[in-house]
């Protein structure tokens, strides 16, 4: 890669995690989480209000054990459907970023000689011509 190019990318991404698209899903994986969180509660203290209704008015305790079982079952089942809502909008959040953190790995390589930005593939820096092998390359940031 060209310095000029490998530049340009850096300064793309960079751009794009102080845009408002990553403000944006910030704050969409909070709110989802804040959702899904109350619809829980309401939905199991829904549940637990039908569950004590059901048992005041029966008087078997074998009755009552049905749909009690039936109700903790439904309840599961929402549980479960609102973590997988979480896990789906996180997860694709996490593809887009991930575009980004893996150009920021591939090519944020720096020459410990004179400095220079060296792409991940290069094996001697274009400014001093240091082999990289023998003379070294510090990862200037990325994973």
């Amino acid at each position: 890669m060209k310095t000029e190019e490998i530049e340009k990318e850096v300064d793309n991404i960079f751009y794009f995690f102080k845009s408002k698209k990553f403000k944006e899903y910030k704050k969409e994986r909070i709110t989802t989480t804040k959702k899904a969180i109350k619809v829980a509660i309401i939905i199991t203290v829904i549940f637990a209000v039908l569950i004590v209704f059901i048992s005041i008015q029966q008087e078997e305790n074998l009755v009552l054990f049905f749909p009690a079982i039936i109700f903790f079952f439904i309840i599961v089942a929402t549980l479960f459907n609102i973590y997988f809502m979480i896990v789906e909008t996180n997860r694709k959040q996490d593809e887009e970023l991930n575009k980004y953190y893996n150009k920021i790995k591939k090519i944020l390589y720096v020459c410990t000689n004179c400095k220079n930005i060296v792409g991940n593939d290069d094996m001697e820096c274009k400014k001093c011509k240091s082999v990289l092998a023998v003379d070294g390359a510090v990862k200037k940031s990325g994973g």
